[in-house]
């Protein structure tokens, strides 16, 4: 299916569903290549290139998610226009390498502090299968599929969840210390 613009319309349910998804996995994904540009490397700041983000997010998600590089560039030339990210000279002419900026830095530091604000004061959220618009939407998805299916998309949004999870604990902690 061809990706659709916001004003193009939408016509079945199964569109519906795979339009949010695709516009929620695009949000992950922009803001987890944020998260790795974060990483110090001999206490410098990380410098990537596209495929190392790809081989990021794979290793990440246990191979539940595989990024496409037509993904993962456009991404990445938003984050420069932005300043987020810029270009490094490289001698590979073959991969252009990216290193995040002061605003990139600091853009995440706050997306992160916001994303709190979803939480419960428990600390435990709210798991968003709770709403009963995604329940209803995900048993139409899926009533016809496959037990095998289920089960793969099953662990690819527990590999998505598990990373997502494991990294707001490690912000708490870090902010906490800050």
């Amino acid at each position: 299916m061809k990706s659709r613009t916001i004003d193009e319309k939408v016509t079945s349910e199964d569109e519906v569903i795979n339009y949010w998804g695709n516009k929620v996995r695009r949000g992950f994904l922009h803001l987890i290549i944020l998260k790795k540009f974060q990483d110090l490397e001999n206490g410098e700041r990380i410098v990537l290139n596209g495929q190392e983000i790809k081989e990021y997010i794979i290793e990440r998600t246990n191979s539940g998610w595989i990024p496409s590089p037509g993904s993962i560039y456009p991404i990445l030339s938003v984050m420069e226009e932005h300043k987020l990210i810029k270009k490094i000279d490289s001698t590979n002419k073959k991969n252009k390498n990216y290193t995040v900026t002061d605003f990139g830095e600091e853009l995440y530091h706050k997306l992160m502090k916001e994303a709190l604000i979803f939480r419960e004061p428990n600390n435990k959220g709210t798991s968003f299968i709770d709403i009963p618009e995604y329940k209803d939407a995900l048993i139409k998805k899926y009533r016809n599929k496959s037990i095998r299916q289920i089960k793969s998309d099953y662990e690819k949004f527990k590999s998505i969840s598990n990373f997502l999870e494991e990294y707001l604990k490690e912000r708490i902690i870090q902010d906490k210390d800050i």
